[in-house]
């Protein structure tokens, strides 16, 4: 019987085969074009033309089971750098350590180091800001 209140959606296993799928497209891109992809959506930002698109409730879904970021971004913990936004991401795109004055401790480099030995990322950004 159809209760009309009752969720539909994709099942937990057909979100992990989504989120496999995604994570051998980010696997595949080279640090050139990580990079080129932040500086493209840093400049959308800058000119008003973001177009961070959110996830549907399926590709956040698939985000349960893992994550795939392709960089990891030490900034700062200042609000007014959020640093999805200032490169035009959306979530699970970036691995980001926020510490005021983006300086590089234990935690923080802990972070960095789970970032690219168990994330893979393939770039670490610096960002620091005026």
């Amino acid at each position: 019987e159809d209760k009309p209140h009752a969720w539909r959606g994709f099942s937990m296993e057909e979100a992990r085969v989504h989120a496999d799928e995604q994570q051998s497209k980010v696997l595949a891109r080279t640090p050139h074009e990580v990079l080129a992809d932040l500086q493209r959506g840093n400049a959308r930002f800058w000119t008003g033309q973001a177009k961070r698109a959110e996830k549907s409730a399926f590709e956040r879904r698939a985000l349960i089971s893992k994550q795939f970021p392709s960089v990891a971004i030490l900034g700062c913990s200042d609000s007014r750098v959020p640093t999805e936004i200032v490169f035009d991401q959306g979530l699970g795109d970036i691995f980001v350590i926020r510490v005021a004055g983006n300086s590089l401790g234990t935690s923080t480099l802990a972070s960095l180091q789970y970032a690219v030995h168990h994330l893979k990322v393939k770039v670490l950004v610096v960002l620091g800001h005026e």
